[in-house]
């Protein structure tokens, strides 16, 4: 019945069809309890009761039992956009293709991910539930043939409703509503937010259409997706040359940039939108992305399943014969590419913090250099390393941040490699299951390990990446890698090892490889062989091997050598994103694993007992600043770090050194008694403070406290 009124008091009465719906009122709470506001539809139809449209839907439960007790065959109705949700409505009748527009939309832009789906009584008809992420604002429209979009203003019909003209009701695929259980309801993908989302005007319905002066093909847009996975949306250039020459491409291109643009953590939707509108691209088109890729190493993969050759093995495809999708009589761009890049001032403030994976040894968005003699245990050190950022865990007593972590062996085979992940699982007593989530084991010594090669063409010798470098690059893309170790340097580098020039490009290519995500790459390499024979300390040497600029390339480096007691030191000999840490002394025992040793060789008991007291004194020092809201600066170049600033009070310990406090903080630091603490200073600038934990303050006798006053610069 239509145009029923809907009572405004739970139990009255309406004397509409009685006919009962099994558990239509337990559905309709279920669905407010989800953040989902409800609609009781007039029986046998899908329109509101009420007359209001979908201002007439609440969350209340004692309004909502009243309406499905007063109309017992009443239909449900959601609105999902209270509930950060949008539903695809695909319609397959009377002669509406939803699924066919489906198709073409997931071949032109992606797969859409498995989520929550409910089947329509008519036809093959279905509705597809996403979530939406904060800072994006959908609306309701019908941008495609046979689709409706369903979010804010808007609202479903939903189970168990059953209409007049069929027997079968609207049901969820795998979803017993009625156990109170939430369903699985997979984001939304960005490309399809950016399709159907205006940010920058949040009360706007989703706009239907945007100008293409090119058009791409679906396997064009594949492979344009790929050549961005090489590039960093980090980079302000790169964000928006790539954005420029994205536009032609309309909103097919809007949503490949935006898909691309959300790996970066400055990532924010309404500014890219708002960018993107303002693009008025001229002499650029979607080649230059293509231009730009190989340029950083990309192989296209289409080329190359193809079989298509046009060069040495390794060797870049010629974008003209490899397939790149460029459109018959398309020109692709001469414009010249400059060889640097102008920094925009005015976002200053927003730069992202430096970030680290493990303590201030692995920064992100870097390749760090781990070298040693052979047979010292760097590749048992690389795979433990593995294991803890994959959990999360402590190691070496330096925080690890839980990411996704490849463990590239181009050195030892699988058995070799899962012998020693045994060891390590077994005695940190681990779930393996727990660990095969976030960790990923590639061997490379059955085929071809090398990710770089030097070429001779025309007389002249060059270092390019191997087809194996673009298969590891879209492993690491495909599967969200966070961490890239690496072993060893040997064999994923066949190139000149003194040349300078082509070391430092095998380094920047490997940092592209998790620079979108802000990963990290742990290389590992064998000291040159002078060292080696000699068993000379890195004192006496570099500590690594071939030209210098593998010192030069990389912005941390670590060098492991054996101590001739039994005991190994992991040096910190580069730092250039914060200071050096103390080296860490290892004990390995015979049939055990690596662990941290006592930094001090030979110490008698009142030297320990003193040092501690100097310990809890900088602690406590520490404590009695922050409550105050006067910070103490982790890095030591800063004029508030703690040998400086805490020197002149006078509970500072009576003749500790500058280095000694800066020697004890860090073990302060191991021992989890202090911990770095990012905060925004009044002048907008991102910086680093000690802060005590609870540990601590209960060593040092004083209760956990929030500064009293605001950041001091």
């Amino acid at each position: 019945m239509t145009g029923a009124t809907l009572p405004n008091a739970a139990g009255a009465s309406l004397g509409l069809d009685p006919r009962p719906i099994p558990y239509a009122l337990g559905h309709a709470l279920a669905y407010a309890s989800m953040g989902m506001p409800v609609l009781a539809l007039t029986p046998g139809g899908k329109k509101p009761a009420g007359g209001h449209g979908f201002k007439d839907a609440t969350r209340d439960p004692d309004i909502i039992r009243g309406w499905f007790t007063a109309m017992p065959g009443a239909g449900v109705g959601i609105c999902p956009g209270p509930g950060r949700l949008l539903v695809l409505d695909i319609d397959d009748k009377n002669g509406k293709d939803g699924l066919a527009s489906l198709a073409r939309l997931q071949d032109t832009h992606g797969v859409l991910p498995e989520t929550l789906r409910q089947k329509t009584p008519h036809g093959r008809g279905h509705h597809l539930f996403y979530r939406v992420p904060e800072g994006w604002a959908v609306g309701n429209a019908s941008p495609w043939p046979g689709i409706d979009v369903r979010s804010t203003g808007g609202y479903v019909v939903a189970e168990p409703t059953q209409l007049d003209d069929t027997a079968v009701r609207y049901a969820f695929d795998d979803w017993d509503v009625t156990t109170g259980e939430i369903p699985e309801i997979a984001d939304a993908p960005v490309w399809l937010l950016a399709l159907l989302t205006s940010p920058a005007k949040p009360d706007l319905p989703a706009a239907t259409g945007e100008a293409a002066s090119e058009r791409a093909s679906g396997e064009t847009v594949a492979e344009l997706r790929s050549a961005l996975n090489m590039l960093n949306p980090n980079d302000y250039h790169v964000w928006i040359s790539s954005g420029l020459a994205l536009k032609r491409l309309g909103l097919v291109g809007r949503g490949l940039w935006m898909d691309w643009s959300q790996q970066s953590p400055k990532f924010n939707p309404r500014d890219a939108a708002d960018k993107w509108a303002g693009f008025a691209p001229e002499h650029t088109g979607y080649a230059a992305v293509f231009k730009a890729a190989q340029a950083a190493g990309w192989v296209n993969p289409a080329s190359r399943a193809a079989g298509a050759s046009t060069g040495p093995p390794g060797s870049l495809p010629d974008p003209a014969a490899s397939g790149l999708g460029l459109l018959e009589g398309q020109v692709a761009s001469n414009e010249a590419v400059a060889s640097f890049v102008e920094v925009d001032l005015a976002r200053v403030h927003d730069v992202v913090p430096q970030g680290w994976w493990w303590g201030h040894y692995l920064p992100a968005s870097q390749t760090t250099l781990l070298s040693a003699h052979g047979g010292t245990g760097k590749s048992m050190l690389g795979l433990m390393l593995a294991v803890c950022i994959a959990l999360g865990l402590l190691f070496l007593g330096q925080p690890t941040k839980q990411g996704r972590v490849l463990y590239f062996s181009g050195e030892d085979p699988a058995d070799v490699v899962m012998r020693r992940l045994s060891k390590i699982i077994t005695d940190l007593g681990l779930d393996a299951e727990q660990l095969r989530a976030n960790l990923r084991v590639i061997d490379a010594t059955e085929g071809d390990p090398a990710l770089f090669r030097a070429q001779r063409t025309g007389g002249v010798t060059t270092g390019e990446p191997t087809t194996s470098y673009a298969e590891l690059s879209r492993y690491i893309s495909e599967h969200q890698i966070d961490v890239l170790i690496a072993d060893n340097a040997s064999d994923v580098f066949e190139g000149d090892e003194i040349s300078r020039p082509m070391v430092r490009k095998f380094i920047r290519l490997l940092t592209r490889l998790v620079r979108p995500r802000a990963g990290a790459v742990l290389l590992l390499a064998h000291v040159d062989k002078g060292t080696s024979r000699a068993g000379k300390a890195p004192i006496d040497t570099e500590g690594y091997s071939g030209s210098t600029a593998w010192h030069n390339s990389v912005r941390s480096r670590l060098f492991m050598r054996e101590m001739g007691d039994g005991r190994l030191e992991v040096q910190h000999q580069k730092s250039n994103l914060g200071a050096k840490h103390p080296p860490l002394v290892l004990a390995w025992d015979a049939g055990s694993l690596p662990k941290l040793a006592s930094t001090a060789a030979a110490s008698s008991p009142e030297a320990d007992a003193k040092g501690h007291a100097n310990m809890l004194s900088l602690v406590a020092l520490i404590h009695e600043y922050y409550s105050r809201g006067e910070w103490v600066a982790t890095s030591l170049h800063s004029p508030s770090n703690a040998a400086k600033l805490l020197k002149a009070e006078p509970t500072f310990p009576k003749g500790l050194t500058s280095t000694a406090a800066t020697a004890l903080l860090r073990e302060a630091h191991r021992q989890k008694l202090v911990l770095p603490e990012q905060y925004q200073s009044v002048d907008r600038k991102h910086r680093e403070r000690w802060s005590v934990t609870e540990i601590g303050c209960t060593l040092i006798g004083a209760a956990p406290s929030a500064p009293s006053t605001a950041p001091s610069t």
